[in-house]
């Protein structure tokens, strides 16, 4: 019944392609986001400056003063 109502021109085929990409690419973002790797490559070297941790648990990053 719903499908009925709705003309499928060339206008709706185009608007429900791009929903579905952005659907797609939310989705894979989320996908990333929960299980990427949060240091330098992703191997964990012990010698990667970006795998350092604090006494607390938190990354430190170096800060450079410019002058």
């Amino acid at each position: 019944m719903l499908f009925e109502e709705i003309q499928f021109d060339w206008q709706t085929i185009v608007a429900l392609f791009i929903v579905l990409i952005a659907i797609v690419v939310f989705i894979w973002q989320v996908l990333n986001s929960i299980f990427k790797s949060t240091s330098g490559c992703g191997t964990s070297c012990e010698s990667c400056p970006s795998s350092r941790e604090s006494n607390n648990g938190i990354k430190v990053k170096e800060l450079i003063e410019l002058q």
